[in-house]
């Protein structure tokens, strides 16, 4: 059940203190400020944050004594044009009972990676 949003990410770690609290934080472009909060807030390890702040990081999963720190890709489709559009993802989670504290996470999410190209489709050129 849903009990609070869009609450400064300052106070994420007072809800952290909360049984069977779960904060979804989900952060578009954020600047080293935003990364600089959230890191003190759900504890993350410093090269995690700086691997955030990176762009073009490759997939992968790290894991630390008290969080993971994912790094995907999106793609999506233009169905009219074929074009195949890329967005960066950044994810921080906390399993839960790290440190005797619920489930946290934090997503970052980095648009507009640029188009792929263009996929063949029958009867376009």
């Amino acid at each position: 059940m849903l009990e609070a949003k869009d609450f400064p990410a300052a106070q994420i770690s007072d809800y952290l203190q909360q049984p069977d609290t779960v904060v979804w934080l989900d952060l578009c472009e954020p600047d080293q400020v935003d990364l600089e909060v959230i890191s003190q807030e759900f504890g993350l390890h410093p090269l995690a944050v700086e691997d955030a702040t990176q762009q073009h990081e490759r997939p992968k999963l790290d894991r630390y004594q008290d969080h993971y720190f994912l790094t995907a890709y999106a793609v999506s489709l233009d169905h009219d044009t074929g074009t195949l559009t890329t967005s960066e993802l950044a994810a921080f989670a906390t399993p839960p009972g790290a440190h005797h504290r619920p489930q946290g996470s934090s997503v970052r999410h980095r648009g507009g990676g640029g188009p792929l190209g263009r996929l063949g489709r029958p009867g376009r050129s």
